[in-house]
């Protein structure tokens, strides 16, 4: 669903460029790409919990305040855009992909790995849902809406 998200975001954007009320989305649907793409690579290769301690000594917290402030500066950006669409979606997403983070944190020392990764896991799972849907139903509406201003093919 990460995937599926970071690839239908670019591709709302090359499909939308033509029409002139569709423009005002390409901005929106690149930097929702390289959001998604952010949280995809770090859920993949774990850059705040192995890769950014490991190799550059960088603490995970400085990680978490670096992603956070990327998030924070999209909403902003796109906070008057965001609002006429299905935004609680997006802040569903958010809350449970926070939840995960609070889950690893308050788990970090339990003994019972199974329901550790069963409370975080599925906390994440939801969250990536969450956060697919609002995309899906984003691109879908946006892609609806340039269709009914489109000139109707010629017949001859």
């Amino acid at each position: 669903m990460w995937c599926a998200s970071a690839t239908m975001c670019p591709f709302s954007y090359l499909a939308l460029r033509g029409p002139p009320d569709q423009r005002g989305f390409g901005r929106f649907f690149l930097a929702s790409a390289a959001i998604t793409l952010m949280l995809i690579f770090d859920d993949l290769f774990l850059f705040h919990e192995k890769f950014f301690p490991r190799y550059l000594h960088i603490h995970e917290l400085v990680t978490y305040g670096t992603y956070a402030t990327a998030l924070l500066s999209y909403l902003d950006v796109f906070r008057k855009r965001l609002i006429h669409l299905e935004f609680p979606l997006l802040l569903y997403a958010g809350a449970f992909l926070g939840s995960s983070i609070t889950a690893d944190w308050i788990t970090e020392f339990s003994e019972d790995t199974s329901t550790k990764f069963l409370i975080e896991d599925g906390l994440k799972f939801f969250g990536i849902s969450c956060w697919f849907a609002f995309f899906l139903r984003t691109c879908l509406s946006q892609m609806r809406s340039a269709l009914s201003l489109a000139p109707a093919p010629a017949t001859d």
